[in-house]
């Protein structure tokens, strides 16, 4: 079992924040449209980012585990929409991914290595339940 742990720090300055996670930095903020001062992805584009992100790591740990599996691309679009509440609050309400990958598999087998990364990816499976997800894999 892994473990894993991340340290934030507001920085009082607009939204932005300073994540620490091993030996890895990074900014998260808002828009300056909304009061933050866009030194980096909101929150939110970190979320998406992160399945899009987990979905090309397992990528990379399966076809490792495969002879002569060649990746010649393995792109990742991931978008949110979000429902507003009366009180301003918010959530994210539908995750939209659309896989395109071209290897040296057969059609059949590359759409089962892409399903198979879907099922292996840690992310897309913590969130499964707690949003509802369209994905699309390209031909």
């Amino acid at each position: 079992m892994a473990s894993y742990s991340v340290h934030t720090a507001y920085q009082n300055v607009g939204a932005k924040t300073i994540t620490t996670a091993g030996n890895h930095e990074f900014t998260a903020d808002r828009p300056t449209k909304v009061h933050g001062t866009d030194a980096g992805p909101t929150p939110i584009e970190y979320l998406l980012g992160s399945i899009g992100a987990c979905f090309g790591a397992t990528a990379s740990i399966l076809a490792r585990r495969m002879d002569n599996l060649e990746i010649e691309k393995f792109d990742v679009d991931v978008s949110g929409e979000t429902t507003v509440f009366p009180d301003k609050s918010s959530k994210i309400s539908k995750i939209n991914i659309i896989v395109d990958c071209k290897t040296n598999l057969s059609s059949d087998e590359q759409q089962n290595f892409v399903e198979e990364v879907i099922h292996r990816c840690t992310v897309h499976k913590t969130l499964e339940d707690a949003v509802e997800m369209a994905i699309e894999i390209k031909r």
